[in-house]
C-alpha cells in the first residue's frame, strides 16, 4: 500500500523500525486481547505482560514518526487517499467473505457487515482512518514546516508536547482536550512537526546505543509509575487508575520512549544489498499485516480460539506461544497482503484509483476556474 513516503528511496534503517513497530502492534493486541493484562494479579506472568506492554506502546508513535520525518511534499494526493480506502475496504471485505465461508462469523448482523464494508468511516481500523485524515493535511502541515524559521518550528513543537503530552500525563484523570489517549489527529500532527524538524535541522547525533538505552529507562519509567500511581489511587480513591494514567500513546514517558528509540534507528546504518532486499519486503507489507489481522470479521475470534495465551500452563509455554504466534501473524498476514495486492492490481482497482482521482481532481480545477472567470 502506498504512502506519503514512497516516492522516497526506502532506507534499511527506517524500514526495519517500521517492522519492528508493527511487530509491536500485534505484540499489543496479543496481550489485551490475548487476556494478559488481566492475568492473576502478583503472578510472573501479570508483571510480564505489563513490562512487555511498556516497552511496545510506543509501536504507533514510531510509526508516525516514521511518516512525517519522510513527508515532504506540498502536492495534496487525491490518488494516495483513495488508494489506502479502497485497498483496506478490499482487504476487510476479502476477510469478510472467507470468515463467513469458513464459519468464522456466526449469522449475520449489521454491525459486522458494516464494519467490514465501511471500515474507515465506521472507524474499525482506528489508525487508518486517523492516518487518512492525516494524508489529507498533510500538505498544509508541510506548507507551515516550510514557511517557519527554526526558532518558529521549535517553539510550535514545545508548545505542542505541552498541550497534548505534558498536560494529559500530569492530568491523566481528566480527557484533556479530548486528544483521546493519542488516537487523536492533533497527536499525529504534534508527532509531525517534531519528525520534520529532526528531519529538516538534521539534529540528534548521538550513538544509537545511547539513545537505545533512554527508550528502555523512559519504558521503564512508564511501568514504574504504572504501579506507583496504581498504589496511591488505590490509597486515597480505593480504585485502581494506573491502568488510566499508563494506557495511551500520548503519556509524557511513552512519547519520550519512542523518540529515543525512532533517534536510535536514525543513526544505524544497515549495509548490504540482500539484508535490505530481505527487509524492504516485509516493511512493504506492515501495513497489510495491521488490516488483515486487525479485520473486525476475525480480530476476536483467533485470539480466544487460536492463539489463546492465558491456556499456557507455565511461563516457558507463554514464551513460546508468544514468539510462534506473532510470528506467524506477521509472516502469515506478510504473504497474505502480498498476494491481495497482486490480486488488487489484476483486477485494475488501481487504476481506478487514479482514474477517480483526476476527475474528482479536474471537476474542482474547472469549477474554481468557473468561479474565478465569473469573480472577475
Amino acid at each position: 500500500m502506498k504512502t506519503s513516503e514512497t516516492k522516497t528511496k526506502r532506507q534499511g534503517n527506517f524500514e526495519l523500525l517500521r517492522i519492528i513497530s508493527m511487530v509491536m502492534i500485534v505484540t499489543l493486541h496479543y496481550l489485551k486481547k490475548g487476556g494478559l493484562l488481566s492475568a492473576n494479579e502478583g503472578s510472573v506472568v501479570y508483571y510480564f505482560a505489563w513490562a512487555l506492554e511498556a516497552l511496545c506502546l510506543i509501536s504507533v508513535n514510531s510509526y508516525v514518526f516514521i511518516s512525517g520525518y519522510f513527508t515532504k511534499s506540498k502536492t495534496f494526493k487525491l490518488n494516495k487517499m483513495l488508494d489506502l480506502w479502497i485497498q483496506t475496504l478490499f482487504i476487510s471485505v476479502c476477510i469478510y467473505l472467507i470468515a463467513g465461508k469458513a464459519g468464522v462469523i456466526k449469522g449475520f448482523t449489521w454491525d459486522s457487515f458494516l464494519a467490514s464494508f465501511l471500515p474507515i468511516t465506521t472507524n474499525s481500523y482506528w489508525f487508518i482512518t486517523t492516518y487518512f485524515v492525516f494524508l489529507a493535511i498533510a500538505p498544509f502541515l508541510v506548507y507551515i514546516t516550510d514557511s517557519i524559521n527554526q526558532y518558529q518550528h521549535k517553539i510550535v513543537v514545545f508548545t505542542l508536547l505541552f498541550i497534548t503530552s505534558v498536560l494529559p500525563t500530569v492530568f491523566f484523570k481528566a480527557e484533556w482536550l479530548r486528544i483521546s489517549k493519542g488516537y487523536h489527529i492533533v497527536w499525529f500532527i504534534t508527532l509531525f512537526f517534531l519528525a520534520s524538524y529532526i528531519r529538516k535541522y538534521d539534529c540528534f547525533k548521538r550513538k544509537p546505543t545511547v539513545y537505545g538505552l533512554l527508550y528502555f529507562l523512559c519504558c521503564t519509567a512508564a511501568f514504574a509509575l504504572r504501579f506507583a500511581v496504581k498504589a496511591v489511587s488505590l490509597h486515597f480513591y480505593k480504585k485502581d487508575l494506573g491502568e488510566t494514567f499508563f494506557m495511551r500513546y500520548n503519556m509524557f514517558f511513552i512519547f519520550l520512549a519512542s523518540l529515543f528509540l525512532f533517534l536510535a534507528f536514525k543513526n544505524i546504518s544497515i549495509k548490504g544489498e540482500k539484508i535490505n532486499k530481505l527487509i524492504t519486503f516485509f516493511s512493504s507489507a506492515a501495513v497489510y499485516v495491521y488490516i488483515i489481522h486487525e479485520a473486525p470479521s476475525i480480530r476476536t475470534y483467533y485470539w480466544k480460539n487460536i492463539v489463546k495465551p492465558t491456556a499456557c500452563n507455565s511461563m516457558l509455554d507463554l514464551l513460546l506461544n508468544y514468539i510462534v504466534s506473532v510470528g506467524a501473524i506477521y509472516i502469515g498476514c506478510t504473504l497474505i497482503g502480498k498476494l491481495l495486492a497482486f490480486l488488487y492490481k489484476l483486477i485494475r482497482a488501481d487504476r481506478l484509483t487514479i482514474f477517480v482521482s483526476n476527475k474528482i481532481t479536474g471537476f474542482v480545477k474547472r469549477k474554481i476556474i468557473t468561479d474565478n472567470e465569473k469573480a472577475g
